[in-house]
């Protein structure tokens, strides 16, 4: 590999301060598998808890009177919220141990799905799902960075494609028991059945040993500063990484359309909640093995080409565009089924590789901050601003055309990445004519 300077790889000075790995945790396949078993239970029971909300968006709109208009408003909430429980927990992150703000944004996280159930109108709910984002922040912000300093960058793709693939099987389990506990039991008993798993899984979390910061990469712990705002604004000055703000902003508003998907087949082909959330839930079902084998395929075929990362991030979002498009156009349920696992296939596969360019494509002392400087962009320009979007489109022009903005906001994050690929491509090829 070239040792020209690139954004995909550390800078000099990251080099500089580099020594061979020592500590037994950077080699320990146990603790690879002990970490990535936890956070995987831990992510699955964020998914099912986040996703309640499409599979119980019609009980609860019912019980609560609640307009399209105020649930999108929801789910922006929802977002900005998340935003803030990364930004806080991002900041203490590099202050405090990773472990304990984890434990805290777990607690609150569980408490909240649980005080959600007991909501009695609009405001109420809208509070305790907004402080369930909040918790969930440590998802987001932390684990990432726990993850990509624990595991070698060699098989971190993969890592990463196994852990973003498993918010899948959440949301699956969300999507089909959702439905049927709100159906047998109501929605109520739905959230806290959701909320309580977690701090049970917590209880595995004290047996892992937190890794020190670029410990999988050899970073000697004492060469890494405290970074400064100053330091971090630094982000900005690296047009790779703001191409891939770009395509996470837009990926990250596609992604909250799904929440929508089981209320249109409703409206659309005359079905239950039950039976449209089972819809749902095995498109997502059939996704899970698709990031997996994303993950694998992108950790043996690209670690040598970065550009890879960002060519099969652009191809993903391309063919998930084209599967949304026609699944919402179709006439027949079988036909939109069809394209709708198409869909969430295509941008299943390449979602690990959305945390391993955020990682990769910066400086390692910066990675926290790219971390949290990534969730701001998709929390307010994704997710939030397309919820509110979709919701106000919906009241004024019905939902199936409002619900047409997720395959426009893939085919621009496939832009965006596009664009990324090719800039590093042109990079490599310079790095490879230099080193000749």
């Amino acid at each position: 590999m070239s040792t020209l300077a690139s954004p995909l790889v550390p800078s000099d000075a990251d080099h500089a301060s580099r020594a061979a790995p020592t500590t037994r945790e950077s080699d320990s396949r146990f603790a690879v598998a002990g970490a990535l078993g936890f956070f995987v239970a831990l992510n699955i029971t964020f998914a099912v808890a986040n996703f309640n909300l499409s599979s119980l968006m019609t009980p609860i709109k019912h019980d609560l009177a609640i307009l399209d208009a105020q649930f999108g408003r929801i789910e922006a909430c929802h977002a900005v919220s998340a935003l803030l429980g990364l930004l806080f927990f991002g900041y203490l992150g590099n202050r405090l141990r990773l472990k304990s703000l984890i434990v805290a944004g777990v607690v609150v996280f569980s408490l909240a799905t649980v005080s959600a159930g007991l909501a009695g109108g609009f405001f109420t709910f809208l509070l305790a799902y907004a402080l369930q984002a909040f918790g969930g922040g440590v998802i987001r912000g932390l684990v990432p960075v726990w993850l990509g300093d624990l595991v070698s960058p060699k098989w971190r793709m993969l890592i990463f494609g196994i852990f973003n693939g498993s918010y899948k099987i959440g949301t699956s389990i969300s999507a089909y028991f959702g439905a049927w506990l709100a159906e047998t039991h109501g929605w109520r008993a739905t959230l806290w059945w959701s909320g309580l798993p977690g701090l049970a899984i917590l209880l595995a979390f004290f047996f892992l040993r937190e890794p020190t910061r670029g410990q999988s990469e050899g970073l000697k712990p004492q060469a890494l500063q405290r970074q400064t705002l100053r330091d971090s604004m630094r982000l900005l000055r690296l047009p790779n990484y703001l191409l891939h703000l770009a395509g996470l902003a837009a990926f990250s508003g596609g992604t909250i359309g799904l929440v929508w998907v089981a209320s249109h087949f409703q409206r659309a082909f005359g079905i239950t909640n039950r039976e449209a959330s089972a819809v749902v839930g095995f498109a997502l079902l059939c996704g899970v093995p698709a990031g997996f084998l994303g993950g694998f395929l992108g950790s043996w075929l690209l670690r040598h080409h970065r550009h890879g990362y960002g060519l099969l991030l652009s191809v993903g979002t391309l063919v998930a565009a084209a599967g949304f498009f026609f699944s919402f156009q179709a006439h027949e349920l079988a036909s939109a089924k069809l394209f709708l696992t198409v869909a969430i296939c295509s941008f299943g596969a390449c979602t690990g590789a959305t945390t391993t360019v955020t990682l990769e494509i910066v400086p390692i002392p910066l990675r926290l901050s790219a971390v949290a400087v990534a969730g701001v962009v998709q929390a307010t320009l994704g997710t939030a601003l397309a919820s509110e979007m979709i919701g106000i489109l919906s009241d004024r022009f019905g939902l199936a055309r409002a619900i047409l903005l997720v395959p426009a906001l893939f085919l621009a994050a496939s832009s965006a990445w596009t664009l990324l690929s090719l800039r590093q491509w042109r990079s490599e090829g310079v790095a490879s004519g230099s080193s000749q």
